[in-house]
């Protein structure tokens, strides 16, 4: 076996194979037919090859989408976060994003607008959104002068680059994407934009609020700055990401979500109204950003130059070493802690992952007072937190990490382990027996020699499993075993 991080393949040919699936980025490969799946997200890759299925819960894919059987069902679908490849048609109603390519050798109309950010191979077919083609759409369309913009389409069904200055784009909608190059570009009934706006200041002066978006209420794109500075004074919503650079500076006077913000060097947002992160969030700019009414952050909060005081949900929480911290309303943490130090946890009632030695050695006198849960947790024998685990990591050696169900190869600190594959407990007794005639075997010359051993039930309960599955599995073959 090797520890070379890859995507595990799954083919599931009855409801009763999903109960195999163990890893999150995987690739699922359906072969069932006239079957209904409960996904409401796909970490990795789905491959339909299977007639008739429906997925009546599905609203991401984060990998790749590939459908090559007839009549597939994905009635909730919005994003498919890798290609997009149909070789027959599908339910895809609500489909909003496909972040990587899009392959089609079938006619298909996509019925409501679609952003593709990836390249289009549909030559051999006809492929509409809301009955124009979607190779047209694709074009990006020059603006150098107002009277160009006479010529968009009404519906707002277009990518435009605008070149010149002065310009005024009278839609309320737009569909696909806008590029901004020119000098006071404004917008005045602009309400929705489904696509990315970006704008990039070509001046050598200093950037300057020039542009205009007095009623833009949401964005499903992403937003770049490029030296500019720009307000928005209704934009509520951002489902993409938030990207300021090179001097760039926002003001967002009432929004309340966003997808992952990130503030580079020399730049900075105001942010007085945001509630919820749907994404990361990182601040490298040149002025504390406080975020007062801040609530939730999906995925990687780093607290530098933030002011959060109102925080109660995190997935990963990165601080700065020698800081020092206040969370007096935090009850969640769904990933990791990073450099904590002299940090107040006492709400903090979940963790997802504890026990990298690089943290508590910096973070000696932590507590948890109102801690319930840990999701996964690296057994130490002085904190007693196993009784509160829900899935409980033993070090055995270098390499090898277990728990009661699986084991992971790995040499690297605990929290690094979720990016490695992991292998059923089984799978290790057919690895031992290899080495090993009989259990005693093993105990006497590998589990006493080489193995950490650890005086608790929770690590005696995966040495009896071990011993129940040495009558139970064969060797590994040696052809199996790759080094």
């Amino acid at each position: 076996m090797h520890t070379t991080n890859y995507i595990k393949q799954y083919k599931i040919f009855s409801e009763k194979d999903l109960s195999e699936i163990i890893d999150d980025n995987a690739s699922i490969e359906i072969y069932a037919s006239n079957t209904t799946f409960d996904f409401e997200v796909i970490e990795g890759d789905l491959l339909l090859r299977g007639r008739g299925c429906t997925f009546p819960n599905l609203i991401s894919i984060e990998g790749n989408l590939s459908v090559d059987a007839e009549n597939g069902e994905f009635p909730k679908l919005e994003k498919v976060g890798g290609n997009l490849t149909l070789h027959c048609t599908a339910i895809l109603n609500q489909l909003e994003k496909v972040e990587g390519n899009f392959k089609c050798i079938v006619d298909f109309n996509f019925k409501n607008p679609i952003t593709i950010s990836g390249n289009l191979s549909v030559k051999n077919a006809l492929v509409t959104v809301c009955n124009k083609a979607l190779t047209k759409i694709k074009t990006v369309i020059p603006v150098n002068h107002q009277y160009e913009v006479e010529s968009l389409s009404e519906k707002g069904i277009f990518n435009i680059d605008i070149f010149g200055d002065d310009i005024i784009i009278p839609h309320h909608e737009i569909q696909g994407e806008v590029n901004i190059y020119g000098k006071n570009i404004s917008f005045p009934n602009l309400e929705f934009i489904h696509g990315l706006l970006k704008i990039e200041s070509r001046d050598e002066l200093e950037a300057q609020f020039s542009h205009d978006f007095p009623v833009l209420k949401k964005m499903k794109g992403n937003l770049k700055l490029i030296k500019t500075k720009l307000s928005f004074p209704q934009l509520k919503e951002i489902n993409g990401v938030i990207d300021l650079n090179i001097s760039s500076y926002a003001v967002f006077q009432a929004m309340e979500k966003s997808g992952n913000i990130i503030i580079k060097h020399n730049c900075g947002a105001k942010l007085s109204e945001l509630k919820e992160i749907n994404g990361s969030f990182n601040n490298y700019g040149f002025e504390t950003c406080y975020l007062d009414k801040l609530e939730k952050v999906k995925n990687r909060f780093c607290v530098f130059k933030t002011n959060s005081p109102n925080l109660t949900e995190v997935g990963d929480l990165l601080m700065n070493m020698g800081a020092v911290y206040d969370f007096r309303h935090l009850k969640r943490i769904n990933g990791k802690v990073l450099y904590s130090h002299e940090t107040n946890f006492n709400t903090l009632e979940y963790l997802g992952k504890w026990g990298d030695e690089r943290v508590k050695s910096n973070y000696k006198d932590y507590t948890f007072p109102s801690l319930k849960e840990i999701e996964h947790y690296l057994y130490d024998k002085n904190e007693g937190f196993e009784y509160k685990a829900k899935n409980i990591y033993f070090k055995v050696n270098d390499n090898l990490y277990v728990t009661k169900n699986k084991f992971i190869i790995c040499k690297l600190p605990f929290y690094e382990i979720f990016h490695f594959p992991s292998y059923p407990i089984s799978k290790l007794v057919s690895v031992l027996k290899l080495r090993h005639h009989h259990f005693g075997n093993f105990i006497t010359h590998e589990y006493e020699r080489e193995w950490e051993r650890y005086e608790t039930p929770f690590f005696t309960e995966i040495l009896n499993k071990i011993e129940k599955l040495w009558d139970e599995v064969e060797p590994m073959k040696y052809e199996e075993f790759l080094f």
